[in-house]
């Protein structure tokens, strides 16, 4: 099973946590919590991609938006972390599927 994180979108007014976008598609890094920076840790030590599903924000519709490998994962404090993904492969795809409020990773 791929590890997906659930990210807002870049436009989106609401941005609970800080991500670095290169475009609408493809992710840079992310700020997340110390949980999800181990498994993005998991995923990049058994060289497994990530997927990144883009929350939807007015018109727009939730998608995954692409897939990437872990570059680094740095910690920033005791609680968060600073995922940097690299070589993302723009996907456009639908949501495996759809997450709880609140909910900032799944597997599937």
């Amino acid at each position: 099973m791929a590890l997906h994180v659930i990210v807002h979108h870049q436009r989106d007014t609401v941005q609970p946590w800080i991500n670095a976008w290169l475009d609408d598609q493809r992710i840079e890094a992310i700020q997340t919590t110390k949980e999800i920076g181990g498994l993005c840790q998991g995923a990049k030590e058994r060289g497994q991609r990530v997927f990144v599903h883009r929350c939807g924000s007015g018109e727009l519709s939730p998608q995954i938006g692409c897939s990437a490998e872990v570059e680094s994962v740095d910690k920033i404090d005791n609680t968060t972390a600073l995922v940097w993904f690299k070589n993302p492969i723009p996907l456009n795809q639908v949501p495996p599927r759809s997450p709880n409020k609140g909910q900032n990773f799944y597997l599937a």
